[in-house]
């Protein structure tokens, strides 16, 4: 399980709240499938595509919860450029550092922006990144990623439709788009079902 969460200025009202739900799910998850070995990590993004001095950071895959809270606590808000951000280098670190084992991979990615690439984002100011997201995501779908993706807003609309017709076309199984807002009561269907749909993928 790994959370792929955008970290950039725009965050600054809900990041707090998402930490929490990130931390909150995989202790949920560790009590009520105790039966089942999970790991943990996470990508947090923003956006070195137009500010050279930011970096993607990332927890590879643990086993140890108290690892994984610590990372996702110490993970500072960054600045970000313009409105879209790095989809592609989130996604990338997704596919091709992380250290997936055999058995159920999922990916909840958490943003109120979309990628770079004016498909993804219209006017984008970055169209070469479009592309190179383009060639990814079919990857995605060949790793048998279970997709989550939760907006903030409606900025990341245009980036997860993509996504998920790309993903889908190419064989990709899940792909759930649902919106995501700091409060207790949507913050709560948040983590449920995140929580119940374990569940259900530990069972089949």
């Amino acid at each position: 399980l790994i959370y792929l969460v955008d970290v950039s200025g725009s965050m600054s009202g809900s990041l707090n709240a998402v930490k929490k739900y990130c931390i909150d799910i995989s202790k949920k998850l560790e009590k009520e499938l105790s039966q089942f070995n999970f790991h943990y990590g996470g990508i947090f993004y923003s956006d070195p595509v137009d500010v050279s001095s930011e970096t993607n950071v990332y927890l590879n895959l643990t086993e140890d919860i108290n690892s994984f809270s610590n990372f996702v606590n110490n993970v500072k808000l960054l600045g970000g450029g313009d409105g879209p951000e790095d989809w592609y280098g989130a996604y990338d670190i997704a596919v091709n550092k992380m250290s997936w084992r055999d058995g159920i991979r999922c990916i909840i990615h958490i943003t109120d922006a979309g990628g770079h690439g004016t498909d993804y984002s219209s006017g984008d100011g970055h169209p070469a990144e479009g592309p190179k997201l383009d060639r990814l995501i079919p990857k995605c779908a060949k790793m048998n990623f279970q997709m989550f993706g939760f907006n903030i807003g409606s900025e990341a609309n245009q980036s997860f439709n993509r996504f998920k017709s790309i993903f889908k076309s190419n064989g990709g199984k899940n792909f759930e788009i649902k919106p995501f807002n700091q409060d207790n009561v949507i913050g709560g269907e948040f983590s449920s079902m995140v929580v119940d749909s374990a569940k259900r993928a530990c069972a089949s």
